[in-house]
């Protein structure tokens, strides 16, 4: 799971740049994650992208252009369930959420401590935080940390990462929220909200 976990990271820092900076707005929609047998709730405005065949590809692209160039590697990863972008850009940045569902054998905690020890070597210095809570939906792991994402000797781009991983029927599923560091505060109730709504139906 941890490789494609670095293409989420790689697409989630690349859609930085892209639309219109505005404030965000109120209501929430309930979308289901195909495939996982379970759902998630977010702000109505966020665009979301949960089937990957040709015809929604197309149809996305064209209604949401300015994203088009980073939906080729969504479809080409099985592993991708849904995949959301908050329209408000904010410091060149698009605020997004990614899930993806995959097979796992082992227990929860053994999962998540196998997968922070990867992930030390790809996060920021210091950065990994990772503890153990219960949501709805059942035990998660919580883990945040930041990931530096370099374009050139000069261009990088650091974001904030804070995932939740749930085990249900040998299936592991992640939770994945991105951001900017400097914007971590303002959307983390959106998060956690949002983490707070998955279920498995």
């Amino acid at each position: 799971m941890r490789l494609r976990l670095v293409l989420v990271l790689a697409l989630a820092a690349a859609v930085g740049g892209c639309g219109d900076s505005q404030s965000s707005g109120g209501s929430w929609l309930r979308h289901d994650i195909p495939e996982g047998g379970s759902s998630v709730s977010l702000p109505s405005d966020w665009k979301v992208l949960s089937d990957f065949d040709a015809k929604t590809i197309a149809d996305f692209s064209k209604e949401s252009p300015q994203y088009a160039r980073f939906v080729k590697p969504l479809a080409e990863n099985d592993a991708f369930k849904l995949f959301a972008i908050d329209p408000h850009i904010e410091k060149a940045f698009a605020t997004n959420l990614n899930v993806i569902v995959a097979p796992v054998n082992v227990p929860l905690r053994e999962w998540v401590t196998k997968e922070n020890m990867t992930t030390r070597g790809l996060a920021v210095d210091g950065s990994l935080r990772s503890t153990f809570v219960r949501l709805p939906a059942g035990p998660a792991g919580r883990v945040s940390w930041q990931f530096e994402l370099r374009r050139g000797a000069k261009s990088r781009t650091t974001s904030e990462i804070l995932q939740f991983l749930l085990r249900h029927d040998n299936e592991g599923y992640v939770l994945t929220y991105t951001t900017l560091p400097s914007l971590a505060a303002k959307h983390r109730p959106t998060f956690i909200r949002s983490a707070r709504s998955f279920r498995f139906d």
